[in-house]
């Protein structure tokens, strides 16, 4: 384990091979070494993805990275994602977690949440920094802010976006989330899976959050 598994809206994980970017948006790992090992077990894994190498993930993170561990490892492992502890473990769970209705998407994990009033399924995605909406959802909504986010997808890399403050509801809780909306091309891959969104780092710092076999469960402080 890292002595510091949150870092600049990032979430980090330590193995042998050094400290790796969390990523449950990520159906597939990558590492410098050509290996991750995990609860004992050494993964195989490409040394880079889709032109994203160590030097673009550490880039963006903030700090030094070897890679990053996404789904094709995760999945096969219960996993913890505990803010106000500073701690993300795997091959553990979540205790006394709250369910909440999930769904599988392309080997990805999602939430079904309440948007502004409707049912929507919305990417679990670790390694997001800003959320997402479809743009439908956030129409009317109010502006409050203007963010710039990057995808190694676009031609053009970073792109900027407006901010809308979106109620959301989880397990009857609501949680105090904004929302961005990405370029056509990046929503339309997202809607792909079935999604209307994503949602990482504002829900992850605001409970905690198990996932086992596409099963997520929740504990918000009391």
């Amino acid at each position: 384990m890292s002595k510091k598994n949150f870092v600049n809206g990032y979430v980090l994980f330590e193995c042998n091979e050094g400290t790796f970017m969390v990523d449950t948006g990520s159906p597939n790992s990558f590492s410098e070494t050509g290996s991750i090992t995990v609860c004992g077990t050494r993964y195989l894994v490409p040394t880079r993805l889709q032109g994203i190498d160590k030097s673009y993930v550490s880039n963006k993170v903030g700090v030094p990275v070897e890679g990053l561990l996404g789904m094709d490892i995760l999945g096969q492992y219960p996993i913890v994602f505990d803010y106000a502890h500073d701690r993300f473990a795997v091959g553990e769970r979540l205790v006394d977690g709250t369910p909440i209705e999930s769904f599988d998407c392309m080997g990805l994990v999602g939430i079904v949440a309440r948007v502004n009033g409707h049912k929507v399924n919305l990417l679990l995605d670790s390694g997001a920094v800003t959320n997402y909406i479809a743009r439908e959802l956030s129409k009317g909504r109010p502006v409050v802010g203007e963010v710039e986010d990057f995808s190694p997808l676009l031609d053009y890399d970073t792109f900027s976006t407006r901010l809308y403050e979106v109620p959301v509801e989880v397990t009857g809780r609501q949680l105090a989330i904004q929302f961005g909306n990405l370029p056509e091309e990046l929503e339309y891959a997202v809607r792909q899976t079935g999604a209307q969104g994503a949602i990482g780092k504002d829900l992850l710092e605001q409970c905690a959050v198990g996932i086992e076999k596409g099963a997520i469960s929740v504990t918000f402080p009391n």
